[in-house]
Order: structure tokens, then sequence, then C-alpha cells
């Protein structure tokens, strides 16, 4: 339960976001649900609990994988963030999704923001992906399904599979990553590996991660060998199988983050990791639904031919 503190805090924030002058303003021209220019589509951006909306030219809009009442299923594009933080600009679903739905201002959790200093909300984001990453994202609209979706993440019952093509060649065609994972000193956006924990213990700081792969195929890309792997986290850290990965030896082709010494200009690719199936319960419903997100378009066309002759495998 939320303490009667933080709930006035959320309803005075949800307040604000619901009757800004801005949102009628979008509503009375129709940008709230129907863009008339969906090159550039008005966005909210958050000072201190305020809305103000602006317009940017941001590219590829989020695709909906499925829409109900309680619960709104996209495809994220990448560049575009999932919630807001202070120091960067940008699109992200959080914006959109509270200009599409300006009533669900409420629905969520606060966060504290060191960066303004102040707790903000992450209308219906139920969980996140790294900005570079792509695929299925569920947003919660109202606040019964965002706890209930949260459960289901926090006790694993929820089934989130990614894939992920990596420099090299696999040597096992299955396997697991345990490391335990923290934020890197004086680099707020990188997460380091640990030690093993000794006899149970985790190192000081440090959070328990673990994550499973399948090998799918290989390829090459510029005459390089590259791998495709099924990735399913166990865990839910930041940048968890971004670090894993480079751990093992086998970084995300066009990770500029987490890279040992790649074959090929890293920079030459996008980060090609896709978060690409979500299987999780819907309220009012008994089973687990799985939502499968496409291949993105600017993956090279040999990886993307990989994935299709993959195709069994991932079914």
């Amino acid at each position: 339960m939320l303490e009667e503190k933080e709930r006035k805090q959320i309803n005075a924030l949800a307040t604000r976001a619901k009757d800004s002058p801005a949102v009628e303003r979008s509503k009375e021209n129709g940008s709230a649900t129907n863009w008339k220019n969906p090159a550039r589509p008005p966005f909210c951006k958050r000072r201190c609990g305020t809305l103000r909306f602006m317009r940017r030219s941001i590219g590829p809009q989020p695709q909906i994988l499925f829409e109900g009442a309680d619960a709104l299923v996209v495809v994220k594009p990448r560049g575009w963030r999932t919630h807001e933080r202070a120091e960067e600009a940008g699109p992200s679903l959080a914006r959109w999704f509270l200009l599409r739905e300006p009533s669900r201002a409420g629905v969520g959790e606060l966060h504290f923001d060191a960066e303004r200093k102040a707790s903000v909300l992450r209308p219906g984001v139920v969980h996140r992906l790294d900005t570079e990453t792509t695929g299925v994202v569920i947003l919660a609209k109202t606040s019964p399904a965002y706890k209930f979706f949260k459960r289901q993440l926090k006790e694993r019952t929820a089934r989130k599979e990614y894939l992920a093509v990596v420099w090299g060649a696999m040597k096992e065609p299955r396997g697991s990553i345990r490391y335990p994972l923290q934020r890197a000193r004086g680099a707020r956006k990188r997460i380091t590996l640990r030690r093993l924990p000794i006899e149970g213990q985790l190192p000081r700081g440090a959070k328990e991660a673990s994550t499973e792969w399948v090998l799918l195929g290989g390829g090459e890309l510029e005459g390089k060998l590259v791998s495709l792997l099924r990735v399913v986290p166990l865990t839910g850290r930041t940048h968890q199988i971004r670090a894993h990965l480079m751990a093992i030896g086998r970084p995300i082709v066009g990770d500029m983050l987490y890279r040992t010494a790649a074959p090929i200009e890293t920079e030459r690719y996008p980060l090609l990791l896709h978060s690409w199936s979500l299987a999780i319960r819907l309220p009012q419903e008994r089973g687990a639904r799985t939502f499968v997100a496409p291949i993105p378009e600017d993956w090279p066309e040999r990886i993307r031919a990989l994935v299709s002759e993959s195709a069994t495998r991932l079914a």
C-alpha cells in the first residue's frame, strides 16, 4: 500500500497532467489520438511535476500490437526511451502514452529523479527497455492492472525473450550466465560485473543476476563470424543482457557501451538486441498471452535472413 503522502503526490501530479491546457489543446485539434503529421507529433515534457508540449521530428512511431481496457502492448522503436530522464532529450513511451491517454496520468508509481530532486510519475510504465533496444513493452491503463503486471514480473511468471546477435561463434548450444551486477563508479550509465559471491554473500552494492541463452544459428557480417541467440533474463537488472554477454567474450553487435575489441567498428551497425516476445497474463484471463515484435527493419539483411532461417526454433 502507498503511504498517504505518496498517494497525495501521485494525485496532485495526475491532476496537473490531466488538466494541463496543453493536453486540452491537443484534444481539441485531435492530436491526442490522431496526429495529422505523424513525422512531427506533439510531446509533453515534465518539469517539476508540470507538463509542457513541444514538437520533435522523431521518425518511427510505436507500433501497437494489442489494446484492451487494461493494457496497451507496443513495439518500442530504436532511439525512444521508456520513461523520462531530466538530462536526456528525445521521445519517450511515457510521454507518448500520456499524450494518447491523458486520463492515465496517475497510473504507475513515483520515482525519485536525482537530477530534478523531485518525485516524478512514470505513467503506465510496467517495465523498461534501453534506449537503443527495440521490442515489446506493455503499458498499464489502470492501477490494478499495473500492480497485476508488476507482480507477474517480480514473481517471474511472465516470460521475456530477446534476440541478440553477438560477435564470434558460441562453443556450446546453450548456456547460462550468473554474475552479480552493480553500477560502475564514475560511470552512471555503465553496469559492472562483480566476482562471484563467496558463501552465498553478494559483494557490497551488487545484485544477483542470471541470464540464459540458446544458440539459434550462425552467420557472417563482412566476413566475421556472428551468432544469433535467444536470450532469457531470469532477473531484471539494468543492462543485464549486454553486460553478461560481454562477460563471456561475446559482446552484442552494435553495442558501444559494452564491447571488447570487436572485429569490425561497432558503430557501423545499430544495437542488435531486440525484445522479441513477452508472455504475460492479462486481467480477467486465465492463461498467458504471447506478444511478438517483428524484427527491426534496420537490422542487416543477412541477419534478418538468419532470423527467418531460425523461425522453426523460435516457434
